[in-house]
C-alpha cells in the first residue's frame, strides 16, 4: 500500500512539473513570436508633416531573435506600417546601444546614430540622388547609422553625414519602395577603406532599374 501511494504521488509530482514546464514554454513561445510589439519611441518631424513610430526589443535578446519595427503616419494618417529597421541575436550589440540617439536632418529625413561616433572623427558624407523620375515613397540607408527618407520627389538630391568606420571596411545598404508599392532596387555592399584615414565621400544613385553606390575617394 506504501509503495503504491509513493507510486501515485510522484507520478502526481511529474505531471505537475511536465505541466508547469509546457506552461512555461508556451509562455516564452507567445512573449517572443505573438505578444504585440511594445511602442518606445514616438517622435515627428519639425514642423509635424511625419510621425515615427519604433516597437520592438531594444534591449539585447537572451533568446531567439529580438527585432525593431517602425511605423509612419503623414499629418495623422497612416503612410508606412510595420517596416523593418533593425535585429539582433544574443550575440549583437542591441538596437539601444547602436542608435540610442535620433535626430531629424530636415522635415524628411531622420537619423538613429550613437552620438561619440560621429564627434570622434570627422565624418563621411553620403551624397543621395533620386534619378528614377518619380517620387520614391521611402528610402533607407543602413551604414553605421540608419537614415530614412520620406517622400523624395524626382530629382532630389541631399547629402548627409555618417560615421566613419573603426575597421578596415564600412558597409553600406540602400532600400526603399515607390508611391505605388514597388519597391527600389537595393545595393548591398562592403567598401575596403585599408590605408584611407581620411573621411570619404559616397554617391547614392538611385534610378528607376538598379541602384549604385560609389565611394568617390
Amino acid at each position: 500500500m506504501a509503495m503504491g501511494a509513493s507510486s501515485t504521488l510522484l507520478k502526481s509530482v511529474l505531471i505537475v512539473l511536465v505541466l508547469g514546464a509546457s506552461s512555461l514554454f508556451c509562455l516564452v513561445i507567445y512573449s517572443f513570436f505573438f505578444k504585440p510589439l511594445q511602442t518606445f519611441l514616438i517622435t515627428s518631424s519639425p514642423d509635424k508633416t511625419y510621425t515615427v513610430s519604433l516597437r520592438g526589443q531594444k534591449t539585447q535578446p537572451i533568446f531567439f531573435t529580438a527585432e525593431v519595427r517602425y511605423d509612419v503616419s503623414k499629418k495623422g494618417a497612416p503612410m508606412l506600417s510595420n517596416k523593418f529597421l533593425y535585429s539582433a541575436d544574443g550575440l549583437d550589440f542591441p538596437f539601444e546601444y547602436r542608435y540610442p540617439n535620433y535626430r531629424w536632418l530636415n522635415e524628411q529625413i531622420i537619423q538613429f546614430y550613437r552620438e561619440e561616433n560621429l564627434r570622434e572623427r570627422p565624418p563621411d558624407s553620403v551624397i543621395l540622388v533620386n534619378n528614377t523620375g518619380k517620387t520614391i515613397k521611402l528610402v533607407r540607408i543602413e551604414s553605421n547609422e540608419i537614415v530614412l527618407f520620406f517622400e523624395m520627389p524626382a530629382g532630389f538630391k541631399t547629402s548627409i553625414a555618417t560615421s566613419q568606420s573603426k575597421g578596415d571596411r564600412k558597409g553600406l545598404f540602400v532600400g526603399g519602395e515607390f508611391t505605388d508599392g514597388t519597391s527600389v532596387m537595393e545595393f548591398s555592399a562592403d567598401f575596403d577603406l585599408k590605408g584611407r584615414n581620411e573621411p570619404r565621400t559616397f554617391s547614392v544613385d538611385l534610378r528607376a532599374d538598379k541602384t549604385t553606390v560609389e565611394m568617390l575617394n
